[in-house]
This record gives C-alpha cells, sequence and structure tokens, in this order.
C-alpha cells in the first residue's frame, strides 16, 4: 500500500522538567515514550488509505448526505430555501489522486492518524508518539488543526483534532468530517451529515494524552488550542452550509456551542467561554476564538491536573 506523509505545524523546544527518554521506536507506548529536553516536537500524519475505499461515480459523497432543499428561517421574519446536493467521487483513493475529489465534492477530506515526533535540534528523529486513532484524528489533506502549542507552563503540547459523536466512530479513513456538523449543532443545509466534535489534544512530556471534546465550529475547522490558566483558547473559523454568501447575513446564525464532554448533556444551557469573533476585512471570512475548560473522555474535571 502507497502511503504518503505529511508533516504539518510548528516544531518547537518543550520545556520544564522534562526527563531523558529511551530512544527505543517501540517507546511508542505512552507509558515508556518520554520527550527529551532540549529538543523539537513536530506533528505530521500519513495518509493510510486504499483504493477500495471509493469507486468513482459510485460512491455517494459526503457519506450519508441527502440531496434536497432545505427551508432555514430569516432573520427578518420567514423562511428561505436552501438546496443541498450530493456527488460522486471522481477518482478512487490511491495516493495522490484520492484528492483530486475535491473539485467534485467542496467537503473532501479524509481522516488519518496524528504522530508527534521528537527530533534533536539538528533534525535527527530521537522517537515517535503515535496517537490512538480511537481517541482522536486529524483530516487529511486539510493541516491547519495539527497546529501545535506549548501550554503556557510548559508543561504540555495542544492540538486540535476530531472525535465521532454518539453512533460516528472516531477512526482513521473516514470521508468529508472535517467539514461535518459536530454533535450539539447540526446544520440542515449542511450536506456532509457526520457529527464529529472539533477536539483538542494535550500531551505531557512523558506521551499521556488528554483529549477535551467541544461542539465549537461546526461545519469547518477548529485550527488550533493553547492551554493558559487551566483553560484551552481555541481558535477556527465556520461555517460549510450550502448557504450563500448573501443568505449568511439574513439567515438566523447557528448557535456556537463550546462545552467540554462526559456528562451526555449538549443543549447549550451552560456553555462556558467566551466567544471571541474575527473578520477578515479582505476576504469576509470569519475565525472565532473560544475558551473551554480541559475535560477528559471520562467526564472528568481535570483543569488542575499535574502532569
Amino acid at each position: 500500500m502507497k502511503k504518503a506523509f505529511l508533516a504539518v505545524a510548528i516544531s518547537f523546544a518543550l520545556a520544564g522538567g522534562i526527563q531523558a527518554g529511551d530512544d527505543h521506536d517501540k517507546g511508542h507506548d505512552s507509558d515508556h515514550f518520554e520527550f527529551q529536553p532540549g529538543t523539537l516536537v513536530l506533528t505530521r500524519s500519513v495518509y493510510v488509505g486504499t483504493p477500495s475505499l471509493l469507486v468513482p461515480g459510485v460512491t455517494n459523497l459526503p457519506p450519508g448526505c441527502v440531496a434536497g432543499t432545505v427551508n432555514v428561517p430569516l432573520v427578518a421574519g420567514g423562511t428561505t430555501p436552501v438546496k443541498v446536493a450530493c456527488v460522486t467521487p471522481t477518482n478512487d483513493a490511491s495516493f495522490p489522486n484520492v484528492f483530486l475529489n475535491a473539485a467534485a465534492d467542496p467537503n473532501f477530506g479524509i481522516t488519518s492518524p496524528i504522530f508527534l515526533d521528537n527530533l534533536t535540534t539538528d533534525g535527527h528523529r530521537i522517537g515517535t508518539l503515535p496517537i490512538p486513532t480511537d481517541q482522536i484524528v486529524t483530516s487529511f489533506s486539510s493541516k491547519s488543526e495539527l497546529a501545535l502549542h506549548l501550554s503556557t507552563d510548559g508543561k504540555s503540547v495542544t492540538f486540535a483534532g476530531y472525535r465521532g459523536g454518539p453512533g460516528f466512530p472516531t477512526a482513521a479513513n473516514i470521508f468529508d468530517v472535517s467539514n461535518g456538523n459536530t454533535p450539539g449543532v447540526i446544520d440542515p443545509t449542511n450536506p456532509a451529515v457526520g457529527q464529529y466534535y472539533r477536539s483538542v489534544g494535550e500531551v505531557d512530556a512523558h506521551g499521556h494524552l488528554m483529549v477535551t471534546d467541544s461542539n465549537a465550529y461546526s461545519g469547518d475547522n477548529g485550527r488550533g488550542a493553547i492551554k493558559g490558566d487551566s483553560l484551552y483558547d481555541m481558535v477556527g473559523n465556520d461555517n460549510s452550509g450550502n448557504r450563500s454568501k448573501s443568505q449568511v447575513t439574513t439567515i438566523i446564525p447557528g448557535v456556537e456551542l463550546i462545552k467540554p464532554t462526559g456528562d451526555g448533556d449538549h443543549d447549550g444551557d451552560d456553555a462556558i467561554g467566551q466567544i471571541k469573533i474575527i473578520r477578515n476585512a479582505k476576504s469576509g471570512e470569519v475565525f472565532r476564538g473560544v475558551s473551554l475548560a480541559p475535560q477528559d473522555s471520562r467526564g472528568d474535571d481535570v483543569s488542575d491536573w499535574s502532569w
């Protein structure tokens, strides 16, 4: 199987009391993995798809898409019709032509595993920490979500990714996740009907992983997160529904839901954090910043967890 390698994001020196690690490639087990002091950390992903994942002219994209017309409410009252269209791929899932399908499917992407490489300052690889694909994944080939940030206390690094909501698996080789809805914010005009949290992965110096789920950025990417003062500050943009540019200003906007997972309640009544909105004056693109408290997949509040 032909695999593609993509190294992304920012590399930097980890700081703060990191002990020298064991330089074994089998040290991928986080129980034994440690980032070495004075070194660099680099995020990357590897495309692991196979040709049979897509059949040109047959496979429905985005997965689960149902074509039709949706009536959505207007700010001034009443509704306006918005068309939802589905497509089929032009290419199978062989690398690199799999990504030519983006011309037919504007939501196109495929989930892939995340790796954190520990490098010397002159670029030699010391070891690699693979992030379990049943915990959090990224989306190939859009790599904005793997920007890597050192926490303000220097004890951990964070990155943004995706985790499946109820009934949706967290795994590699799932299509159109990065433009899908989040479980708590469903856009009926979005043809990418999969429900995936925009999650924050946090890794400490010993390779321990914690994942916090969020309903922010439904329909698009969460681009990055940094931990400071026991909170994650996230940035991202949305949304990828089928509304036109002119409709965006007249249709009632969706709710930005910023709530950690774990308690099964995503109604937004007790959403936490402050939403900060920045608009690009030239392109009109909106970037939204949010803050949320770290919370692991068991629902335990770990804002003050000692790494």
